[in-house]
């Protein structure tokens, strides 16, 4: 995606703490893992992405969800064996242009996030159309489809990590993070082979 697309618009929030708004106008980069990160979306071949049944449904529940969430504008996005990282945009302007980020000076925050309800909550009261809700969505379709479709178990991890982008910069390094990921792949924290405790680059 262009960078000329981010120009003064975004104001994205602070550290996850009570009292921000997940549901507001902002940028995140979110990761979502397989149940003790078995490998069942694909396998990594000459660097490329290969997508099993399981990664095409996957990539299918990914792109039909600003169908359903008309708030929703979705950035880069890659399905790894046994996880998934994409950014997302919440943008209710109602308009029809690509969503911008504004730079704010901030503490980078990175967060492994419940999805359990109540565990965050604040003075914004009840949050549906929050990036909770988005990912509560996308994993619940998805779970679905495999059950029926493919007629096989399938869990994901209980949480996901988040990441509020705050700024072009931010944004640029993390979209070129997302499209190198599977030449990363090998020496990635969430390869069978890895240690766990690694972080989760960029």
């Amino acid at each position: 995606m262009s960078a000329d697309r981010f120009k003064n618009k975004y104001k994205t929030g602070s550290n996850r703490l009570q009292g921000y708004d997940y549901s507001q106008e902002g940028a995140y980069f979110v990761t979502i893992c397989t149940k003790n990160r078995e490998c069942v979306f694909g396998e990594i071949s000459d660097d490329k992405v290969i997508l099993s049944p399981m990664g095409s449904i996957v990539e299918e529940e990914w792109y039909k969800t600003p169908e359903l969430r008309s708030y929703v504008v979705l950035g880069e996005a890659v399905i790894m064996p046994n996880h998934f990282h994409g950014i997302i945009f919440i943008d209710k302007s109602d308009k029809n242009t690509f969503p911008t980020i504004v730079e704010t000076p901030a503490v980078e925050t990175r967060g492994i996030v419940s999805l359990r309800q109540g565990k965050y909550k604040n003075k914004f009261g009840p949050q549906r159309h929050n990036l909770a809700s988005i990912i509560r969505g996308l994993k619940s379709a998805i779970t679905t489809r495999i059950k029926k479709e493919l007629q096989t178990d399938f869990h994901w991890q209980a949480n996901y990590y988040e990441h509020i982008i705050r700024n072009q910069e931010s944004y640029l390094k993390i979209e070129n993070y997302i499209l190198n990921n599977p030449l990363l792949w090998k020496g990635d924290r969430f390869h069978p082979d890895n240690d766990k405790n690694l972080p989760i680059n960029p």
